[in-house]
């Protein structure tokens, strides 16, 4: 919970901050939901990023995935994007690499004999993949992505995202 708070209290910080620099859209704000393999389950995410230029972006997010056999993951994560392609502001597709920071969190099966256990760790990885930002409206992209996160856990994440332009 207190990560979720600290997650919130940075992504409003960064909206205050560069959201009233300029007047065209540098600020999006975006939840959405994803399936990460390793789990084998889903998830919802919730992102921030910030255009630095027109070919360079920041971002970051969280994510919650779903338990599955007593398994559940929150992630955090800190990407810059390279725009490679961009159609006139209405669809453009980017490269993303950063850091993932996954924190997970295992239940054991408790008896009358056993009790039951909590084990809790973090890995860190490196995240690889590409998206695509489609320009809904003025102020709506929807947003499908796929990424990679390597190192100490291995898995791939598919998910989409719905982000609101400020």
């Amino acid at each position: 919970m207190r990560k979720i708070f600290i997650l919130i209290l940075v992504i409003t910080f960064s909206i205050k901050l560069f959201a009233q620099s300029s007047n065209d859209s540098k600020f999006r704000l975006g939840v959405g939901t994803l399936y990460a393999s390793e789990v084998e389950s889903t998830g919802l995410t919730i992102n921030g990023i910030y255009s630095i230029s027109e070919r360079w972006e920041t971002a970051v997010a969280y994510s919650h995935i779903f338990e599955n056999l007593n398994l559940s993951w929150d992630v955090l994560d800190v990407d810059g994007h390279y725009i490679f392609y961009d159609n006139d502001k209405k669809l453009n597709v980017y490269a993303l690499t950063g850091l993932a920071f996954t924190y997970w969190k295992r239940e054991t099966i408790g008896t009358i004999l056993i009790p039951k256990k909590t084990r809790t760790g973090t890995y860190i990885g490196l995240n690889i993949g590409v998206g695509t930002n489609i320009a809904l409206s003025e102020k709506f992209n929807l947003v499908p992505e796929i990424r990679g996160t390597l190192f100490d856990l291995s898995y791939t994440r598919i998910g989409v995202t719905a982000q609101f332009k400020f």
